[in-house]
């Protein structure tokens, strides 16, 4: 199992994860400390809509 503990880009674990199982030939999950208490989370937010992390393109 593979926590995702800052916040950070939830497809990138995701890919890893199928990496790592295609290797080992055995499942390997994926989570992060705010999936579970989303609705919670929402309650307490000022600017954001939801608990997920807006992903931002950069300027070249």
């Amino acid at each position: 199992m593979l926590v995702n503990g800052h916040g950070g880009i939830m497809a990138g674990l995701s890919v890893v994860a199928t990496g790592i199982a295609t290797v080992v030939g055995m499942p390997v999950y994926t989570t992060a400390y705010f999936i579970g208490p989303a609705r919670e989370i929402a309650q307490v937010l000022e600017e954001q809509k939801t608990c997920s992390m807006p992903v931002k393109a950069k300027r070249r």
